[in-house]
């Protein structure tokens, strides 16, 4: 997990805060398709590719370009993705939703 969020925009950073609540050890690569699918719920590809390439501490073109895998070619399991979302909910993921 990455602790650098100087590039991140201020309006994403409560998706920040939700994935540092939701994840405060990191979050495993079984993980990180269904986070995006999760997140691609409520954002669009570059905020979603945004906030999970400053919250894992990957190269932004990147998570991207999996996050545009996630929703063609690398469609990540729909329990999964659930699973995330409920793990996400006691951070602020319904509140986020409600903001959009």
């Amino acid at each position: 997990m990455s602790e650098d969020f100087r590039d991140v925009p201020d309006y994403l950073m409560p998706y920040i805060k939700m994935l540092r609540c939701a994840y405060p050890k990191g979050l495993s690569e079984n993980e990180y398709f269904p986070l995006l699918g999760a997140l691609g719920q409520i954002m669009n590809h570059r905020g979603t590719a945004n906030v999970v390439s400053a919250f894992v501490g990957r190269e932004y073109g990147i998570v991207f370009n999996d996050v545009l895998a996630s929703q063609s070619s690398r469609i990540p399991d729909p329990q999964a993705v659930a699973s995330v979302v409920e793990r996400l909910k006691p951070c602020g993921f319904e509140l986020l939703i409600s903001d959009e």
